[in-house]
C-alpha cells in the first residue's frame, strides 16, 4: 500500500512538471502594418508562483528592431530594447520573466519587391506550451489573402480591420508550428499609411466644411457626423488592437501606462512605443495622438 502511495505521488509530480505555467501566450502577426515587413507581437501572462522564469523563442532569420515593455534609464515605463541572439545559425529571443505580464515586439521582412507577399514562420520555444493563440491581422487592402490557420476565429470592426485567431492546445519543447500566409499588395502600402490617408482626408473635409456657410440644419448635422466618424475611426481601431493583443476581460492594471512626465513627442500614452511628431496615431497600438 505504501509503495502505491509513493508511486501515485511520483506520477503526480511528473504530470505537474509537464504542465506549462502560462495563463496566456499570444503570438501576433501584423503584415505590412507600419513597416514594409511583418510586425510580430508576443504577449505572455504567467503564474506569479512560477517567477522568475526563462524561455527562448525562435524567430525568423533577419529579425530585428526588438522591443519590450519595461523601465527605461529615467525610471519611466516605456518600450526598451529586447535582445535577439543567433546561436548555430538559429535566431533566438531569450526572455527572462520577472513579472506576471510580458509584452514584446519585433520585425522581420520575408517579402520581395513583387506585389505578391508570402510568409512562412516556423515558430517554436524551448519550453512546453499547453495552450496558446496565434493572431493574424489581415492587411487592410490585401487581395487573395490565404493562411494555413485551421478554422480560425474571424472578426472585424466597422472600418474593415480584419482579424483571424486560432487557439492551439499544445506545443512541445522545440516542436515547430508553421505559420503561413500569402496575399497581393500591388500598391505596396502599409495599413497605417492607408489609415493615415483616410484620417487626413476626413480632417481636410471637415476643415473645408467649417469654412463654408451652412445653408440649412441638415448640413450642420452632416458636418457633425463627419467629425464623429473621424474620432470613431481611430478610437475603435485603437480599441480593437488592445482587445486582440491583451484579450478580453484583462485587468486594467495590466495595460501599459505612461507617466505624466513622459515626453508626448517621443512616446505613446497607451503602449509606450516611440513615436514620430508627424504621426497622427501610434504605429504600435493605433492609439490616436494629439488629433485636433
Amino acid at each position: 500500500m505504501f509503495q502505491k502511495i509513493i508511486f501515485f505521488f511520483i506520477l503526480l509530480n511528473i504530470f505537474s512538471a509537464q504542465k506549462a505555467p502560462f495563463e496566456e501566450f499570444v503570438l501576433g502577426l501584423w503584415p505590412e502594418y507600419d513597416h514594409p515587413g511583418v510586425l510580430v507581437t508576443i504577449q505572455i501572462d504567467i503564474l506569479e508562483s512560477e517567477l522568475p522564469y526563462d524561455i527562448e523563442i525562435t524567430l525568423p532569420p533577419g529579425s530585428r528592431m526588438a522591443l519590450k515593455k519595461g523601465i527605461d534609464e529615467n525610471g519611466q515605463e516605456s518600450m526598451i530594447q529586447q535582445d535577439i541572439i543567433v546561436v548555430n545559425d538559429k535566431t533566438i529571443m531569450p526572455i527572462h520573466l520577472t513579472k506576471t505580464h510580458f509584452y514584446s515586439q519585433f520585425y522581420f521582412n520575408p517579402f520581395t519587391e513583387s506585389a505578391h507577399r508570402e510568409l512562412k514562420y516556423e515558430f517554436s520555444t524551448n519550453k512546453l506550451l499547453d495552450h496558446y493563440h496565434v493572431l493574424i491581422q489581415k492587411h487592410l487592402i490585401a487581395e487573395n489573402f490565404t493562411t494555413n490557420l485551421t478554422d480560425p476565429e474571424e472578426f472585424q470592426n466597422e472600418y474593415d480591420i480584419h482579424f483571424m485567431r486560432q487557439h492551439l492546445d499544445s506545443l512541445e519543447p522545440n516542436e515547430k508550428f508553421t505559420i503561413e500566409l500569402s496575399y497581393d499588395n500591388p500598391s505596396n502600402r502599409t495599413t497605417v499609411d492607408i489609415l493615415q490617408q483616410k484620417f487626413d482626408q476626413q480632417e481636410n473635409t471637415t476643415a473645408s466644411e467649417s469654412a463654408s456657410t451652412r445653408s440649412d440644419h441638415n448640413t450642420t448635422i452632416n458636418t457633425q457626423n463627419t467629425k464623429t466618424y473621424t474620432f470613431l475611426l481611430f478610437a475603435v481601431f485603437g480599441a480593437v488592437l488592445i482587445f486582440v493583443i491583451w484579450k478580453y476581460g484583462r485587468k486594467n492594471d495590466q495595460l501599459p501606462t505612461t507617466s505624466k512626465n513622459t515626453n508626448e513627442s517621443q512616446f505613446c500614452k497607451n503602449c509606450g512605443s516611440g513615436i514620430s511628431q508627424n504621426n497622427k496615431f501610434c504605429t504600435s497600438c493605433g492609439e490616436e495622438i494629439n488629433v485636433s
